[in-house]
């Protein structure tokens, strides 16, 4: 397969995650919406952290790569976001977005809260199964912001690459990852 063909796989692949969660939500499949989000969301953050030529990319070897959670890619794009505010300033991201105890940070706590203990507890079952349509439509929301983010990070790459020279990230294990490293 050459470059174009798989480019425009992924192009397809990208635009079927909206198709399939805008069905998802409309049609009541919360918990495939939430799971499809999820893994979009995760993905951009690999492509954003990517793009800032951070830890914790998509070009990992899937033997670290594997290891890397959501996390540690938002403590890494949120000291980027922090020691580099010129690259971030046209965002449609609101600064505090990725700090603890706001609304993305909430949503992947009560994403795991949902998943992973969604049969565990007879008492919060149907508390939990009714939030989770806001959950899904939330998540969705959070998806796109990132998606465009990831966009426009890319285009400023190409026009303003002196931006993305020194970038480097010593959130998670006190180490300066460095672009090319």
């Amino acid at each position: 397969m050459n470059d174009k063909s798989l480019s425009l796989k992924q192009v397809e692949m990208h635009k079927d995650f909206f198709d399939k969660c805008d069905f998802a939500i409309k049609n009541g499949f919360y918990l495939e919406a939430i799971f499809l989000e999820y893994a979009a969301i995760e993905s951009r953050l690999e492509i954003i952290c990517g793009v800032l030529g951070l830890p914790c990319n998509k070009e990992l070897p899937f033997s670290e790569r594997k290891n890397v959670n959501i996390s540690q890619r938002v403590l890494c794009i949120k000291e980027a976001r922090h020691k580099y505010p010129e690259m971030f300033k046209r965002s449609k991201i609101e600064d505090n977005f990725f700090y603890k105890n706001k609304l993305f940070s909430a949503w992947i706590i009560k994403r795991n809260t949902y998943i992973h203990g969604l049969y565990k507890n007879a008492f919060e079952y149907k508390s939990r199964k009714s939030e989770c349509k806001e959950l899904a439509v939330n998540g969705r929301e959070y998806a796109r912001l990132l998606y465009n983010e990831a966009a426009r990070l890319r285009r400023l790459s190409k026009s303003h690459p002196e931006l993305f020279v020194d970038i480097c990230c010593t959130k998670n294990n006190g180490e300066c990852y460095k672009k090319n490293k």
